[in-house]
């Protein structure tokens, strides 16, 4: 078997190396989200904690291409509340870095058996009052998830700090108005 085309080394390298620097300022923003909003949220919220990823797992980008031709390619920071497990309940943070400029949402996210439970409650909302964002309602088919996002924000890579404060701030503002619901959830069990 021969190749067919010939190939830019030099190029290619700097790919590689550009997504490992990447993946550790990645991995470096979503600890630093995730500890700050946890910190700021365990003085009110019992068992505040929170989980990140750099990518979905292959499971799932199996399931949007199926879906939508393509999957994003995005990581998150979960926020998570006490007495409910991390993926049925939980503040989503996903960031989008398949394409410039980098963005972000926000949002209150639910699977559907949780969703069911608090439908009318959870649309009653005025979300966009609520954080003081653009919010928009989605159903993510791959993930089995209704969510409550913010609308794309940019990722202002120039003023990291501040990007960084606005995000902590906007995952308080949803998990201040997320536990509302979730305690609505846990008196219907």
């Amino acid at each position: 078997m021969t190749l067919v085309q010939t190939v830019n080394v030099e190029q290619i390298q700097s790919h590689v190396e550009s997504i490992k620097e990447f993946q550790s300022f990645a991995k470096e923003l979503f600890v630093s989200v995730g500890e700050e909003a946890k910190l700021r949220l365990s003085s009110r919220y019992e068992g505040v904690s929170y989980k990140y990823q750099l990518a979905r797992l292959p499971d799932v980008i199996a399931k949007f291409e199926k879906e939508y031709g393509e999957a994003p390619i995005i990581g998150w920071v979960a926020m998570s509340f006490a007495g409910h497990d991390q993926p049925r309940v939980h503040i989503g943070t996903l960031l989008n870095y398949g394409s410039w400029p980098l963005t972000y949402t926000v949002g209150f996210h639910l699977l559907e058996d949780e969703y069911q439970q608090v439908t009318t409650e959870v649309h009653a909302l005025d979300w966009d009052e609520l954080v003081g964002l653009q919010t928009a309602y989605e159903y993510s088919k791959p993930n089995g998830e209704h969510m409550f996002n913010s609308l794309e924000l940019e990722l202002d890579l120039q003023s990291l700090t501040e990007s960084k404060e606005k995000l902590v701030e906007q995952i308080v503002k949803y998990y201040e108005q997320g536990a509302l619901i979730v305690e609505r959830l846990k008196r219907k069990r």
